[in-house]
């Protein structure tokens, strides 16, 4: 009765169990597998890094391939339900299967694939399909399939796409790639997809002393974004905290080849440094009961030993324990941090503060600060001004970022100005809702409002029909 299974990097495997209700299968980096069952009710299946598999079985569900790095691999079955292909470096690879009329496709490093040939003509290589249930259910799936595009050259041109898996009407230029980042990175947090310190409010990465590649895989996928989000005003919005951007500032190029050679001498090294307050306090006691009430040793460990014997030893155990802390938070923003490494942008990220690296990544958010970034255009409506400016006064936090998402695509400010065009309605006996140009950062609203009360409907109103219907702005 399976329905997802996920065994990625067996070394070992050769094999699969029937699986005729799995609709999401995961078996990536099995060096040994050599076949598949058959998968009937797939939706996803992710067999990149399979050398030895040659042949896929039927995936008549099957909305999401992934089976990259197959270099034996020399067919592939129809797949007319599937919209993303991804088969790069299929080195074997002679022809493309039906598939869905929407279909995206990745398939560079495919020597034996004439495109100008196949039925299915080539389509646009740096456009990323996304199905609006997967950012909101699978937030995971969608980061996996922005990662080809990441490693290959620039963020992707995005087109969402509904249930039906028909494209939604509207055309990237920046303002739904601004809209993917802010809800890709909220559902991530928010489904607790980013493995994490418990107990924090907001994200501080963490990794195992020996990731999988699994793991790797997302935080390199986060790292690129991460630039992305730099170089392309694309800000996440407010989700990780900053102590971990403290700890992907600790990394420059310097350090980055200092942690691979000795990671666990380089932590040492920083938890060494964080515990100096510790190393001065200790210096000035003058009694061993002052060193067992700091509690970081057992009590009976200390009696029997000398005073400075004593200091020497709690100390270590200080810095043990924070070693032991830290070293998650560390190798996470060094894989982060590595995957940034050679990025444009990232000499210029190495050179900022950690509270400029924050704000470059994630953008600020204050309603001040939302109205100071306010551009007024068109008609000088001084009454419709106030109306707004006083809707950001009485409204909470969150329900002014969904106006500023509604307005940008993102629920950040990143420095730029948020242009708002005020003009007379263009229909007679009706009064039209708020609409907006993402793209351009643009607000639209009409002129002739009678009262706050009325404005403060008509906004609400479209901001609530931007969310049930995904989004209304373009």
């Amino acid at each position: 009765s399976c329905r997802e299974l996920n065994c990625s990097n067996c070394p070992l495997l050769t094999l699969l169990p029937d699986l005729p209700s799995c609709t999401s299968l995961c078996c990536s980096n099995c060096p040994l597998l050599t076949l598949l069952p058959d998968l009937p009710s797939c939706n996803s299946l992710f067999c990149s890094w399979c050398p030895l598999l040659t042949l896929l079985p039927e995936l008549p569900s099957c909305n999401s391939l992934f089976c990259s790095w197959c270099p034996l691999l020399t067919l592939l079955p129809d797949l007319p339900s599937c919209t993303d292909l991804y088969c790069s470096y299929c080195l074997l690879l002679t022809a493309f299967p039906v598939l869905h009329p929407s279909a995206s496709i990745v398939s560079q490093g495919c020597p034996l694939l004439n495109l100008e040939a196949q039925e299915v003509p080539p389509r646009d290589l740096n456009t990323c399909r996304i199905h609006w249930k997967d950012l909101n259910e699978d937030p995971l799936k969608v980061l996996r399939s922005l990662l080809p595009f990441l490693r290959e050259g620039p963020f992707p041109n995005i087109v969402f796409l509904k249930e039906d898996g028909t494209p939604q009407e509207g055309s990237d230029a920046g303002g739904l790639g601004r809209h993917l980042m802010s809800e890709l990175f909220a559902q991530l947090s928010k489904l607790n997809c980013i493995p994490t310190n418990p107990g924090t409010k907001r994200l501080r990465p963490t990794a195992t002393v020996n990731p999988t590649a699994a793991e790797k895989e997302i935080l390199e996928a986060l790292g690129l974004l991460f630039i992305e989000a730099a170089n392309g005003n694309l800000p996440i919005g407010q989700i990780f905290d900053l102590a971990f951007f403290t700890d992907l500032h600790a990394f420059s190029g310097r350090n980055l080849r200092e942690y691979k050679e000795a990671p666990q001498a380089w932590i040492k090294k920083k938890c060494s440094e964080s515990n100096s307050h510790i190393a001065l306090a200790i210096k000035g006691y003058t009694n061993l009961a002052e060193l067992i009430e700091l509690g970081i040793t057992e009590a009976s460990t200390l009696e029997n030993m000398e005073l400075e014997e004593g200091k020497l030893f709690v100390l270590n155990a200080s810095i043990e324990a924070t070693v032991q802390q830290e070293a998650p938070w560390y190798e996470a923003a060094y894989l982060i941090a590595s995957a940034m490494q050679g990025q444009p942008g990232w000499h210029s990220l190495r050179s900022l503060s950690v509270d400029e690296l924050h704000a470059s990544i994630e953008g600020l958010f204050s309603k001040e600060a939302f109205k100071r970034a306010l551009q007024w255009q068109g008609t000088a409506d001084a009454s419709t001004q106030a109306y707004l400016l006083k809707w950001i006064d009485t409204q909470n936090e969150e329900k002014v970022k969904d106006l500023l998402q509604f307005s940008t695509g993102s629920r950040s400010l990143t420095g730029e100005p948020v242009i708002v065009m005020i003009s007379a309605p263009t229909r007679e006996g009706t009064f039209p809702f708020p609409t907006s140009h993402t793209c351009v950062r643009q607000l639209c609203l009409p002129t002739g409002y009678s009262s706050q009360g009325m404005f403060d409907d008509k906004v609400n109103e479209s901001l609530e029909s931007a969310k049930v219907s995904g989004f209304l702005y373009r």
